[in-house]
């Protein structure tokens, strides 16, 4: 999700693959936070987040323990 709306910078479609999250009724992140997320990563998924959290549901799953 991340490389793909960072792309849409490149190439001035941001705004139409944002919108592409918003739409689906269920919004899954699959095996989040293995890697640290580099700029402009965690404001794409905040906005997504933020945009979604009270319209839509949004599930998240890690591989990593709830420690960490």
């Amino acid at each position: 999700m991340l490389q793909h709306q960072n792309g849409g910078r490149a190439e001035g479609s941001w705004e139409r693959r944002f919108a592409t999250y918003l739409r689906p009724d269920l919004f899954i992140l699959d095996d989040f936070g293995p890697k640290p997320l580099q700029p402009p990563g965690p404001e794409d998924l905040y906005d997504v987040i933020n945009e979604r959290c009270e319209t839509a549901s949004i599930l998240v799953t890690s591989s990593r323990a709830p420690s960490e």
